[in-house]
């Protein structure tokens, strides 16, 4: 359908309207008609929508669009007019490859199967109308649902904290797409809760952990500088009760006391506000 848009229209920046679009039997059909300006490509951007038996139906439709682009803004409003903010499709035509090439993220193929999962879900759904109902509704459905690691296998469910890790990956995806679409995203502070997350525990005996630290000595025989950082990084992990990403972003203005025999005492981290020290710290802060 060829449409012609005065001149007169750039200047509201779109465009409603609704027109005959011929006959169901005896019955006339109308069609919605819906179109935004695109000052950047100097191109008009229309959606129709047909099978209407009312004029007035027809462009009540075009006005919820018009709606949309008062709400979300214009560049949303493009986007969804030209079907961009598909959310299956995005993901197929844009953030697969932003997440491989231009992030270079490694263990792709688990964040890959993130995705998959969350194009089931969301499917054909509009980025613009994911709204934090639906955010929930997929949190729940998560929860929910049976997985099997393998064919035949026995069924569990996710946990908490593994939800958690589904979640932090769509709030980037719907990121990327306030981005470049220019979308929105809904708040995900009370859906991604470290409270409410089991961490895994193992302990070790203090006899495991002195042949660990042996084990030191007969893993690096002839390099006493990485055997002394790996009985370091054993020592503050077993007696601190620091976790890998902690030990690793310890520099030297976090140890605030060493003693005598140059061992790690009083280890003081401001990242995220943990304070990490052995029983016999406290008379040295």
């Amino acid at each position: 359908m060829k449409l012609y848009i005065a001149e007169s229209h750039k200047e509201k920046g779109y465009f409603i309207t609704a027109q005959k679009d011929g006959k169901n039997g005896s019955v006339q059909m109308y069609r919605g008609i819906f179109a935004i300006y695109d000052e950047g490509s100097g191109r008009w951007h229309s959606k129709t929508q047909g099978g209407f038996t009312a004029k007035r139906d027809a462009k009540g439709w075009a006005e919820e669009k018009y709606a949309d682009l008062t709400e979300k803004g214009k560049t949303a409003t493009i986007a969804s007019v030209k079907g961009r903010t598909n959310f299956a499709a995005f993901v197929e035509k844009h953030y697969r490859d932003y997440l491989e090439n231009d992030r270079q993220l490694k263990g792709t193929k688990q964040e890959f199967q993130k995705l998959d999962v969350l194009e089931e879900f969301f499917g054909n759904d509009r980025i613009e109308d994911i709204d934090l109902l639906r955010v929930k509704e997929f949190k729940k459905w998560l929860l929910n649902r049976p997985y099997t690691r393998k064919e035949g296998g026995q069924e569990f469910f996710l946990s908490k904290t593994t939800s958690h890790r589904y979640l932090a990956r769509l709030k980037h995806l719907l990121r990327y797409a306030a981005d470049t679409l220019g979308t929105r995203v809904p708040p995900f502070r009370d859906l991604i809760k470290k409270s409410d997350e089991k961490p895994k525990g193992i302990k070790y005996s203090f006899e495991e952990f002195q042949r660990m630290l042996a084990a030191c000595d007969r893993l690096f025989p002839r390099k006493p500088e990485n055997r002394k950082r790996w009985r370091l990084v054993l020592i503050a992990a077993y007696t601190l009760g620091c976790r890998v990403d902690e030990l690793f972003h310890i520099n030297g203005a976090h140890i605030k006391y060493l003693d005598e025999e140059k061992r790690v005492v009083l280890i003081l981290s401001r990242r995220r506000s943990i304070l990490k020290s052995t029983p016999d710290a406290e008379s040295k802060r």
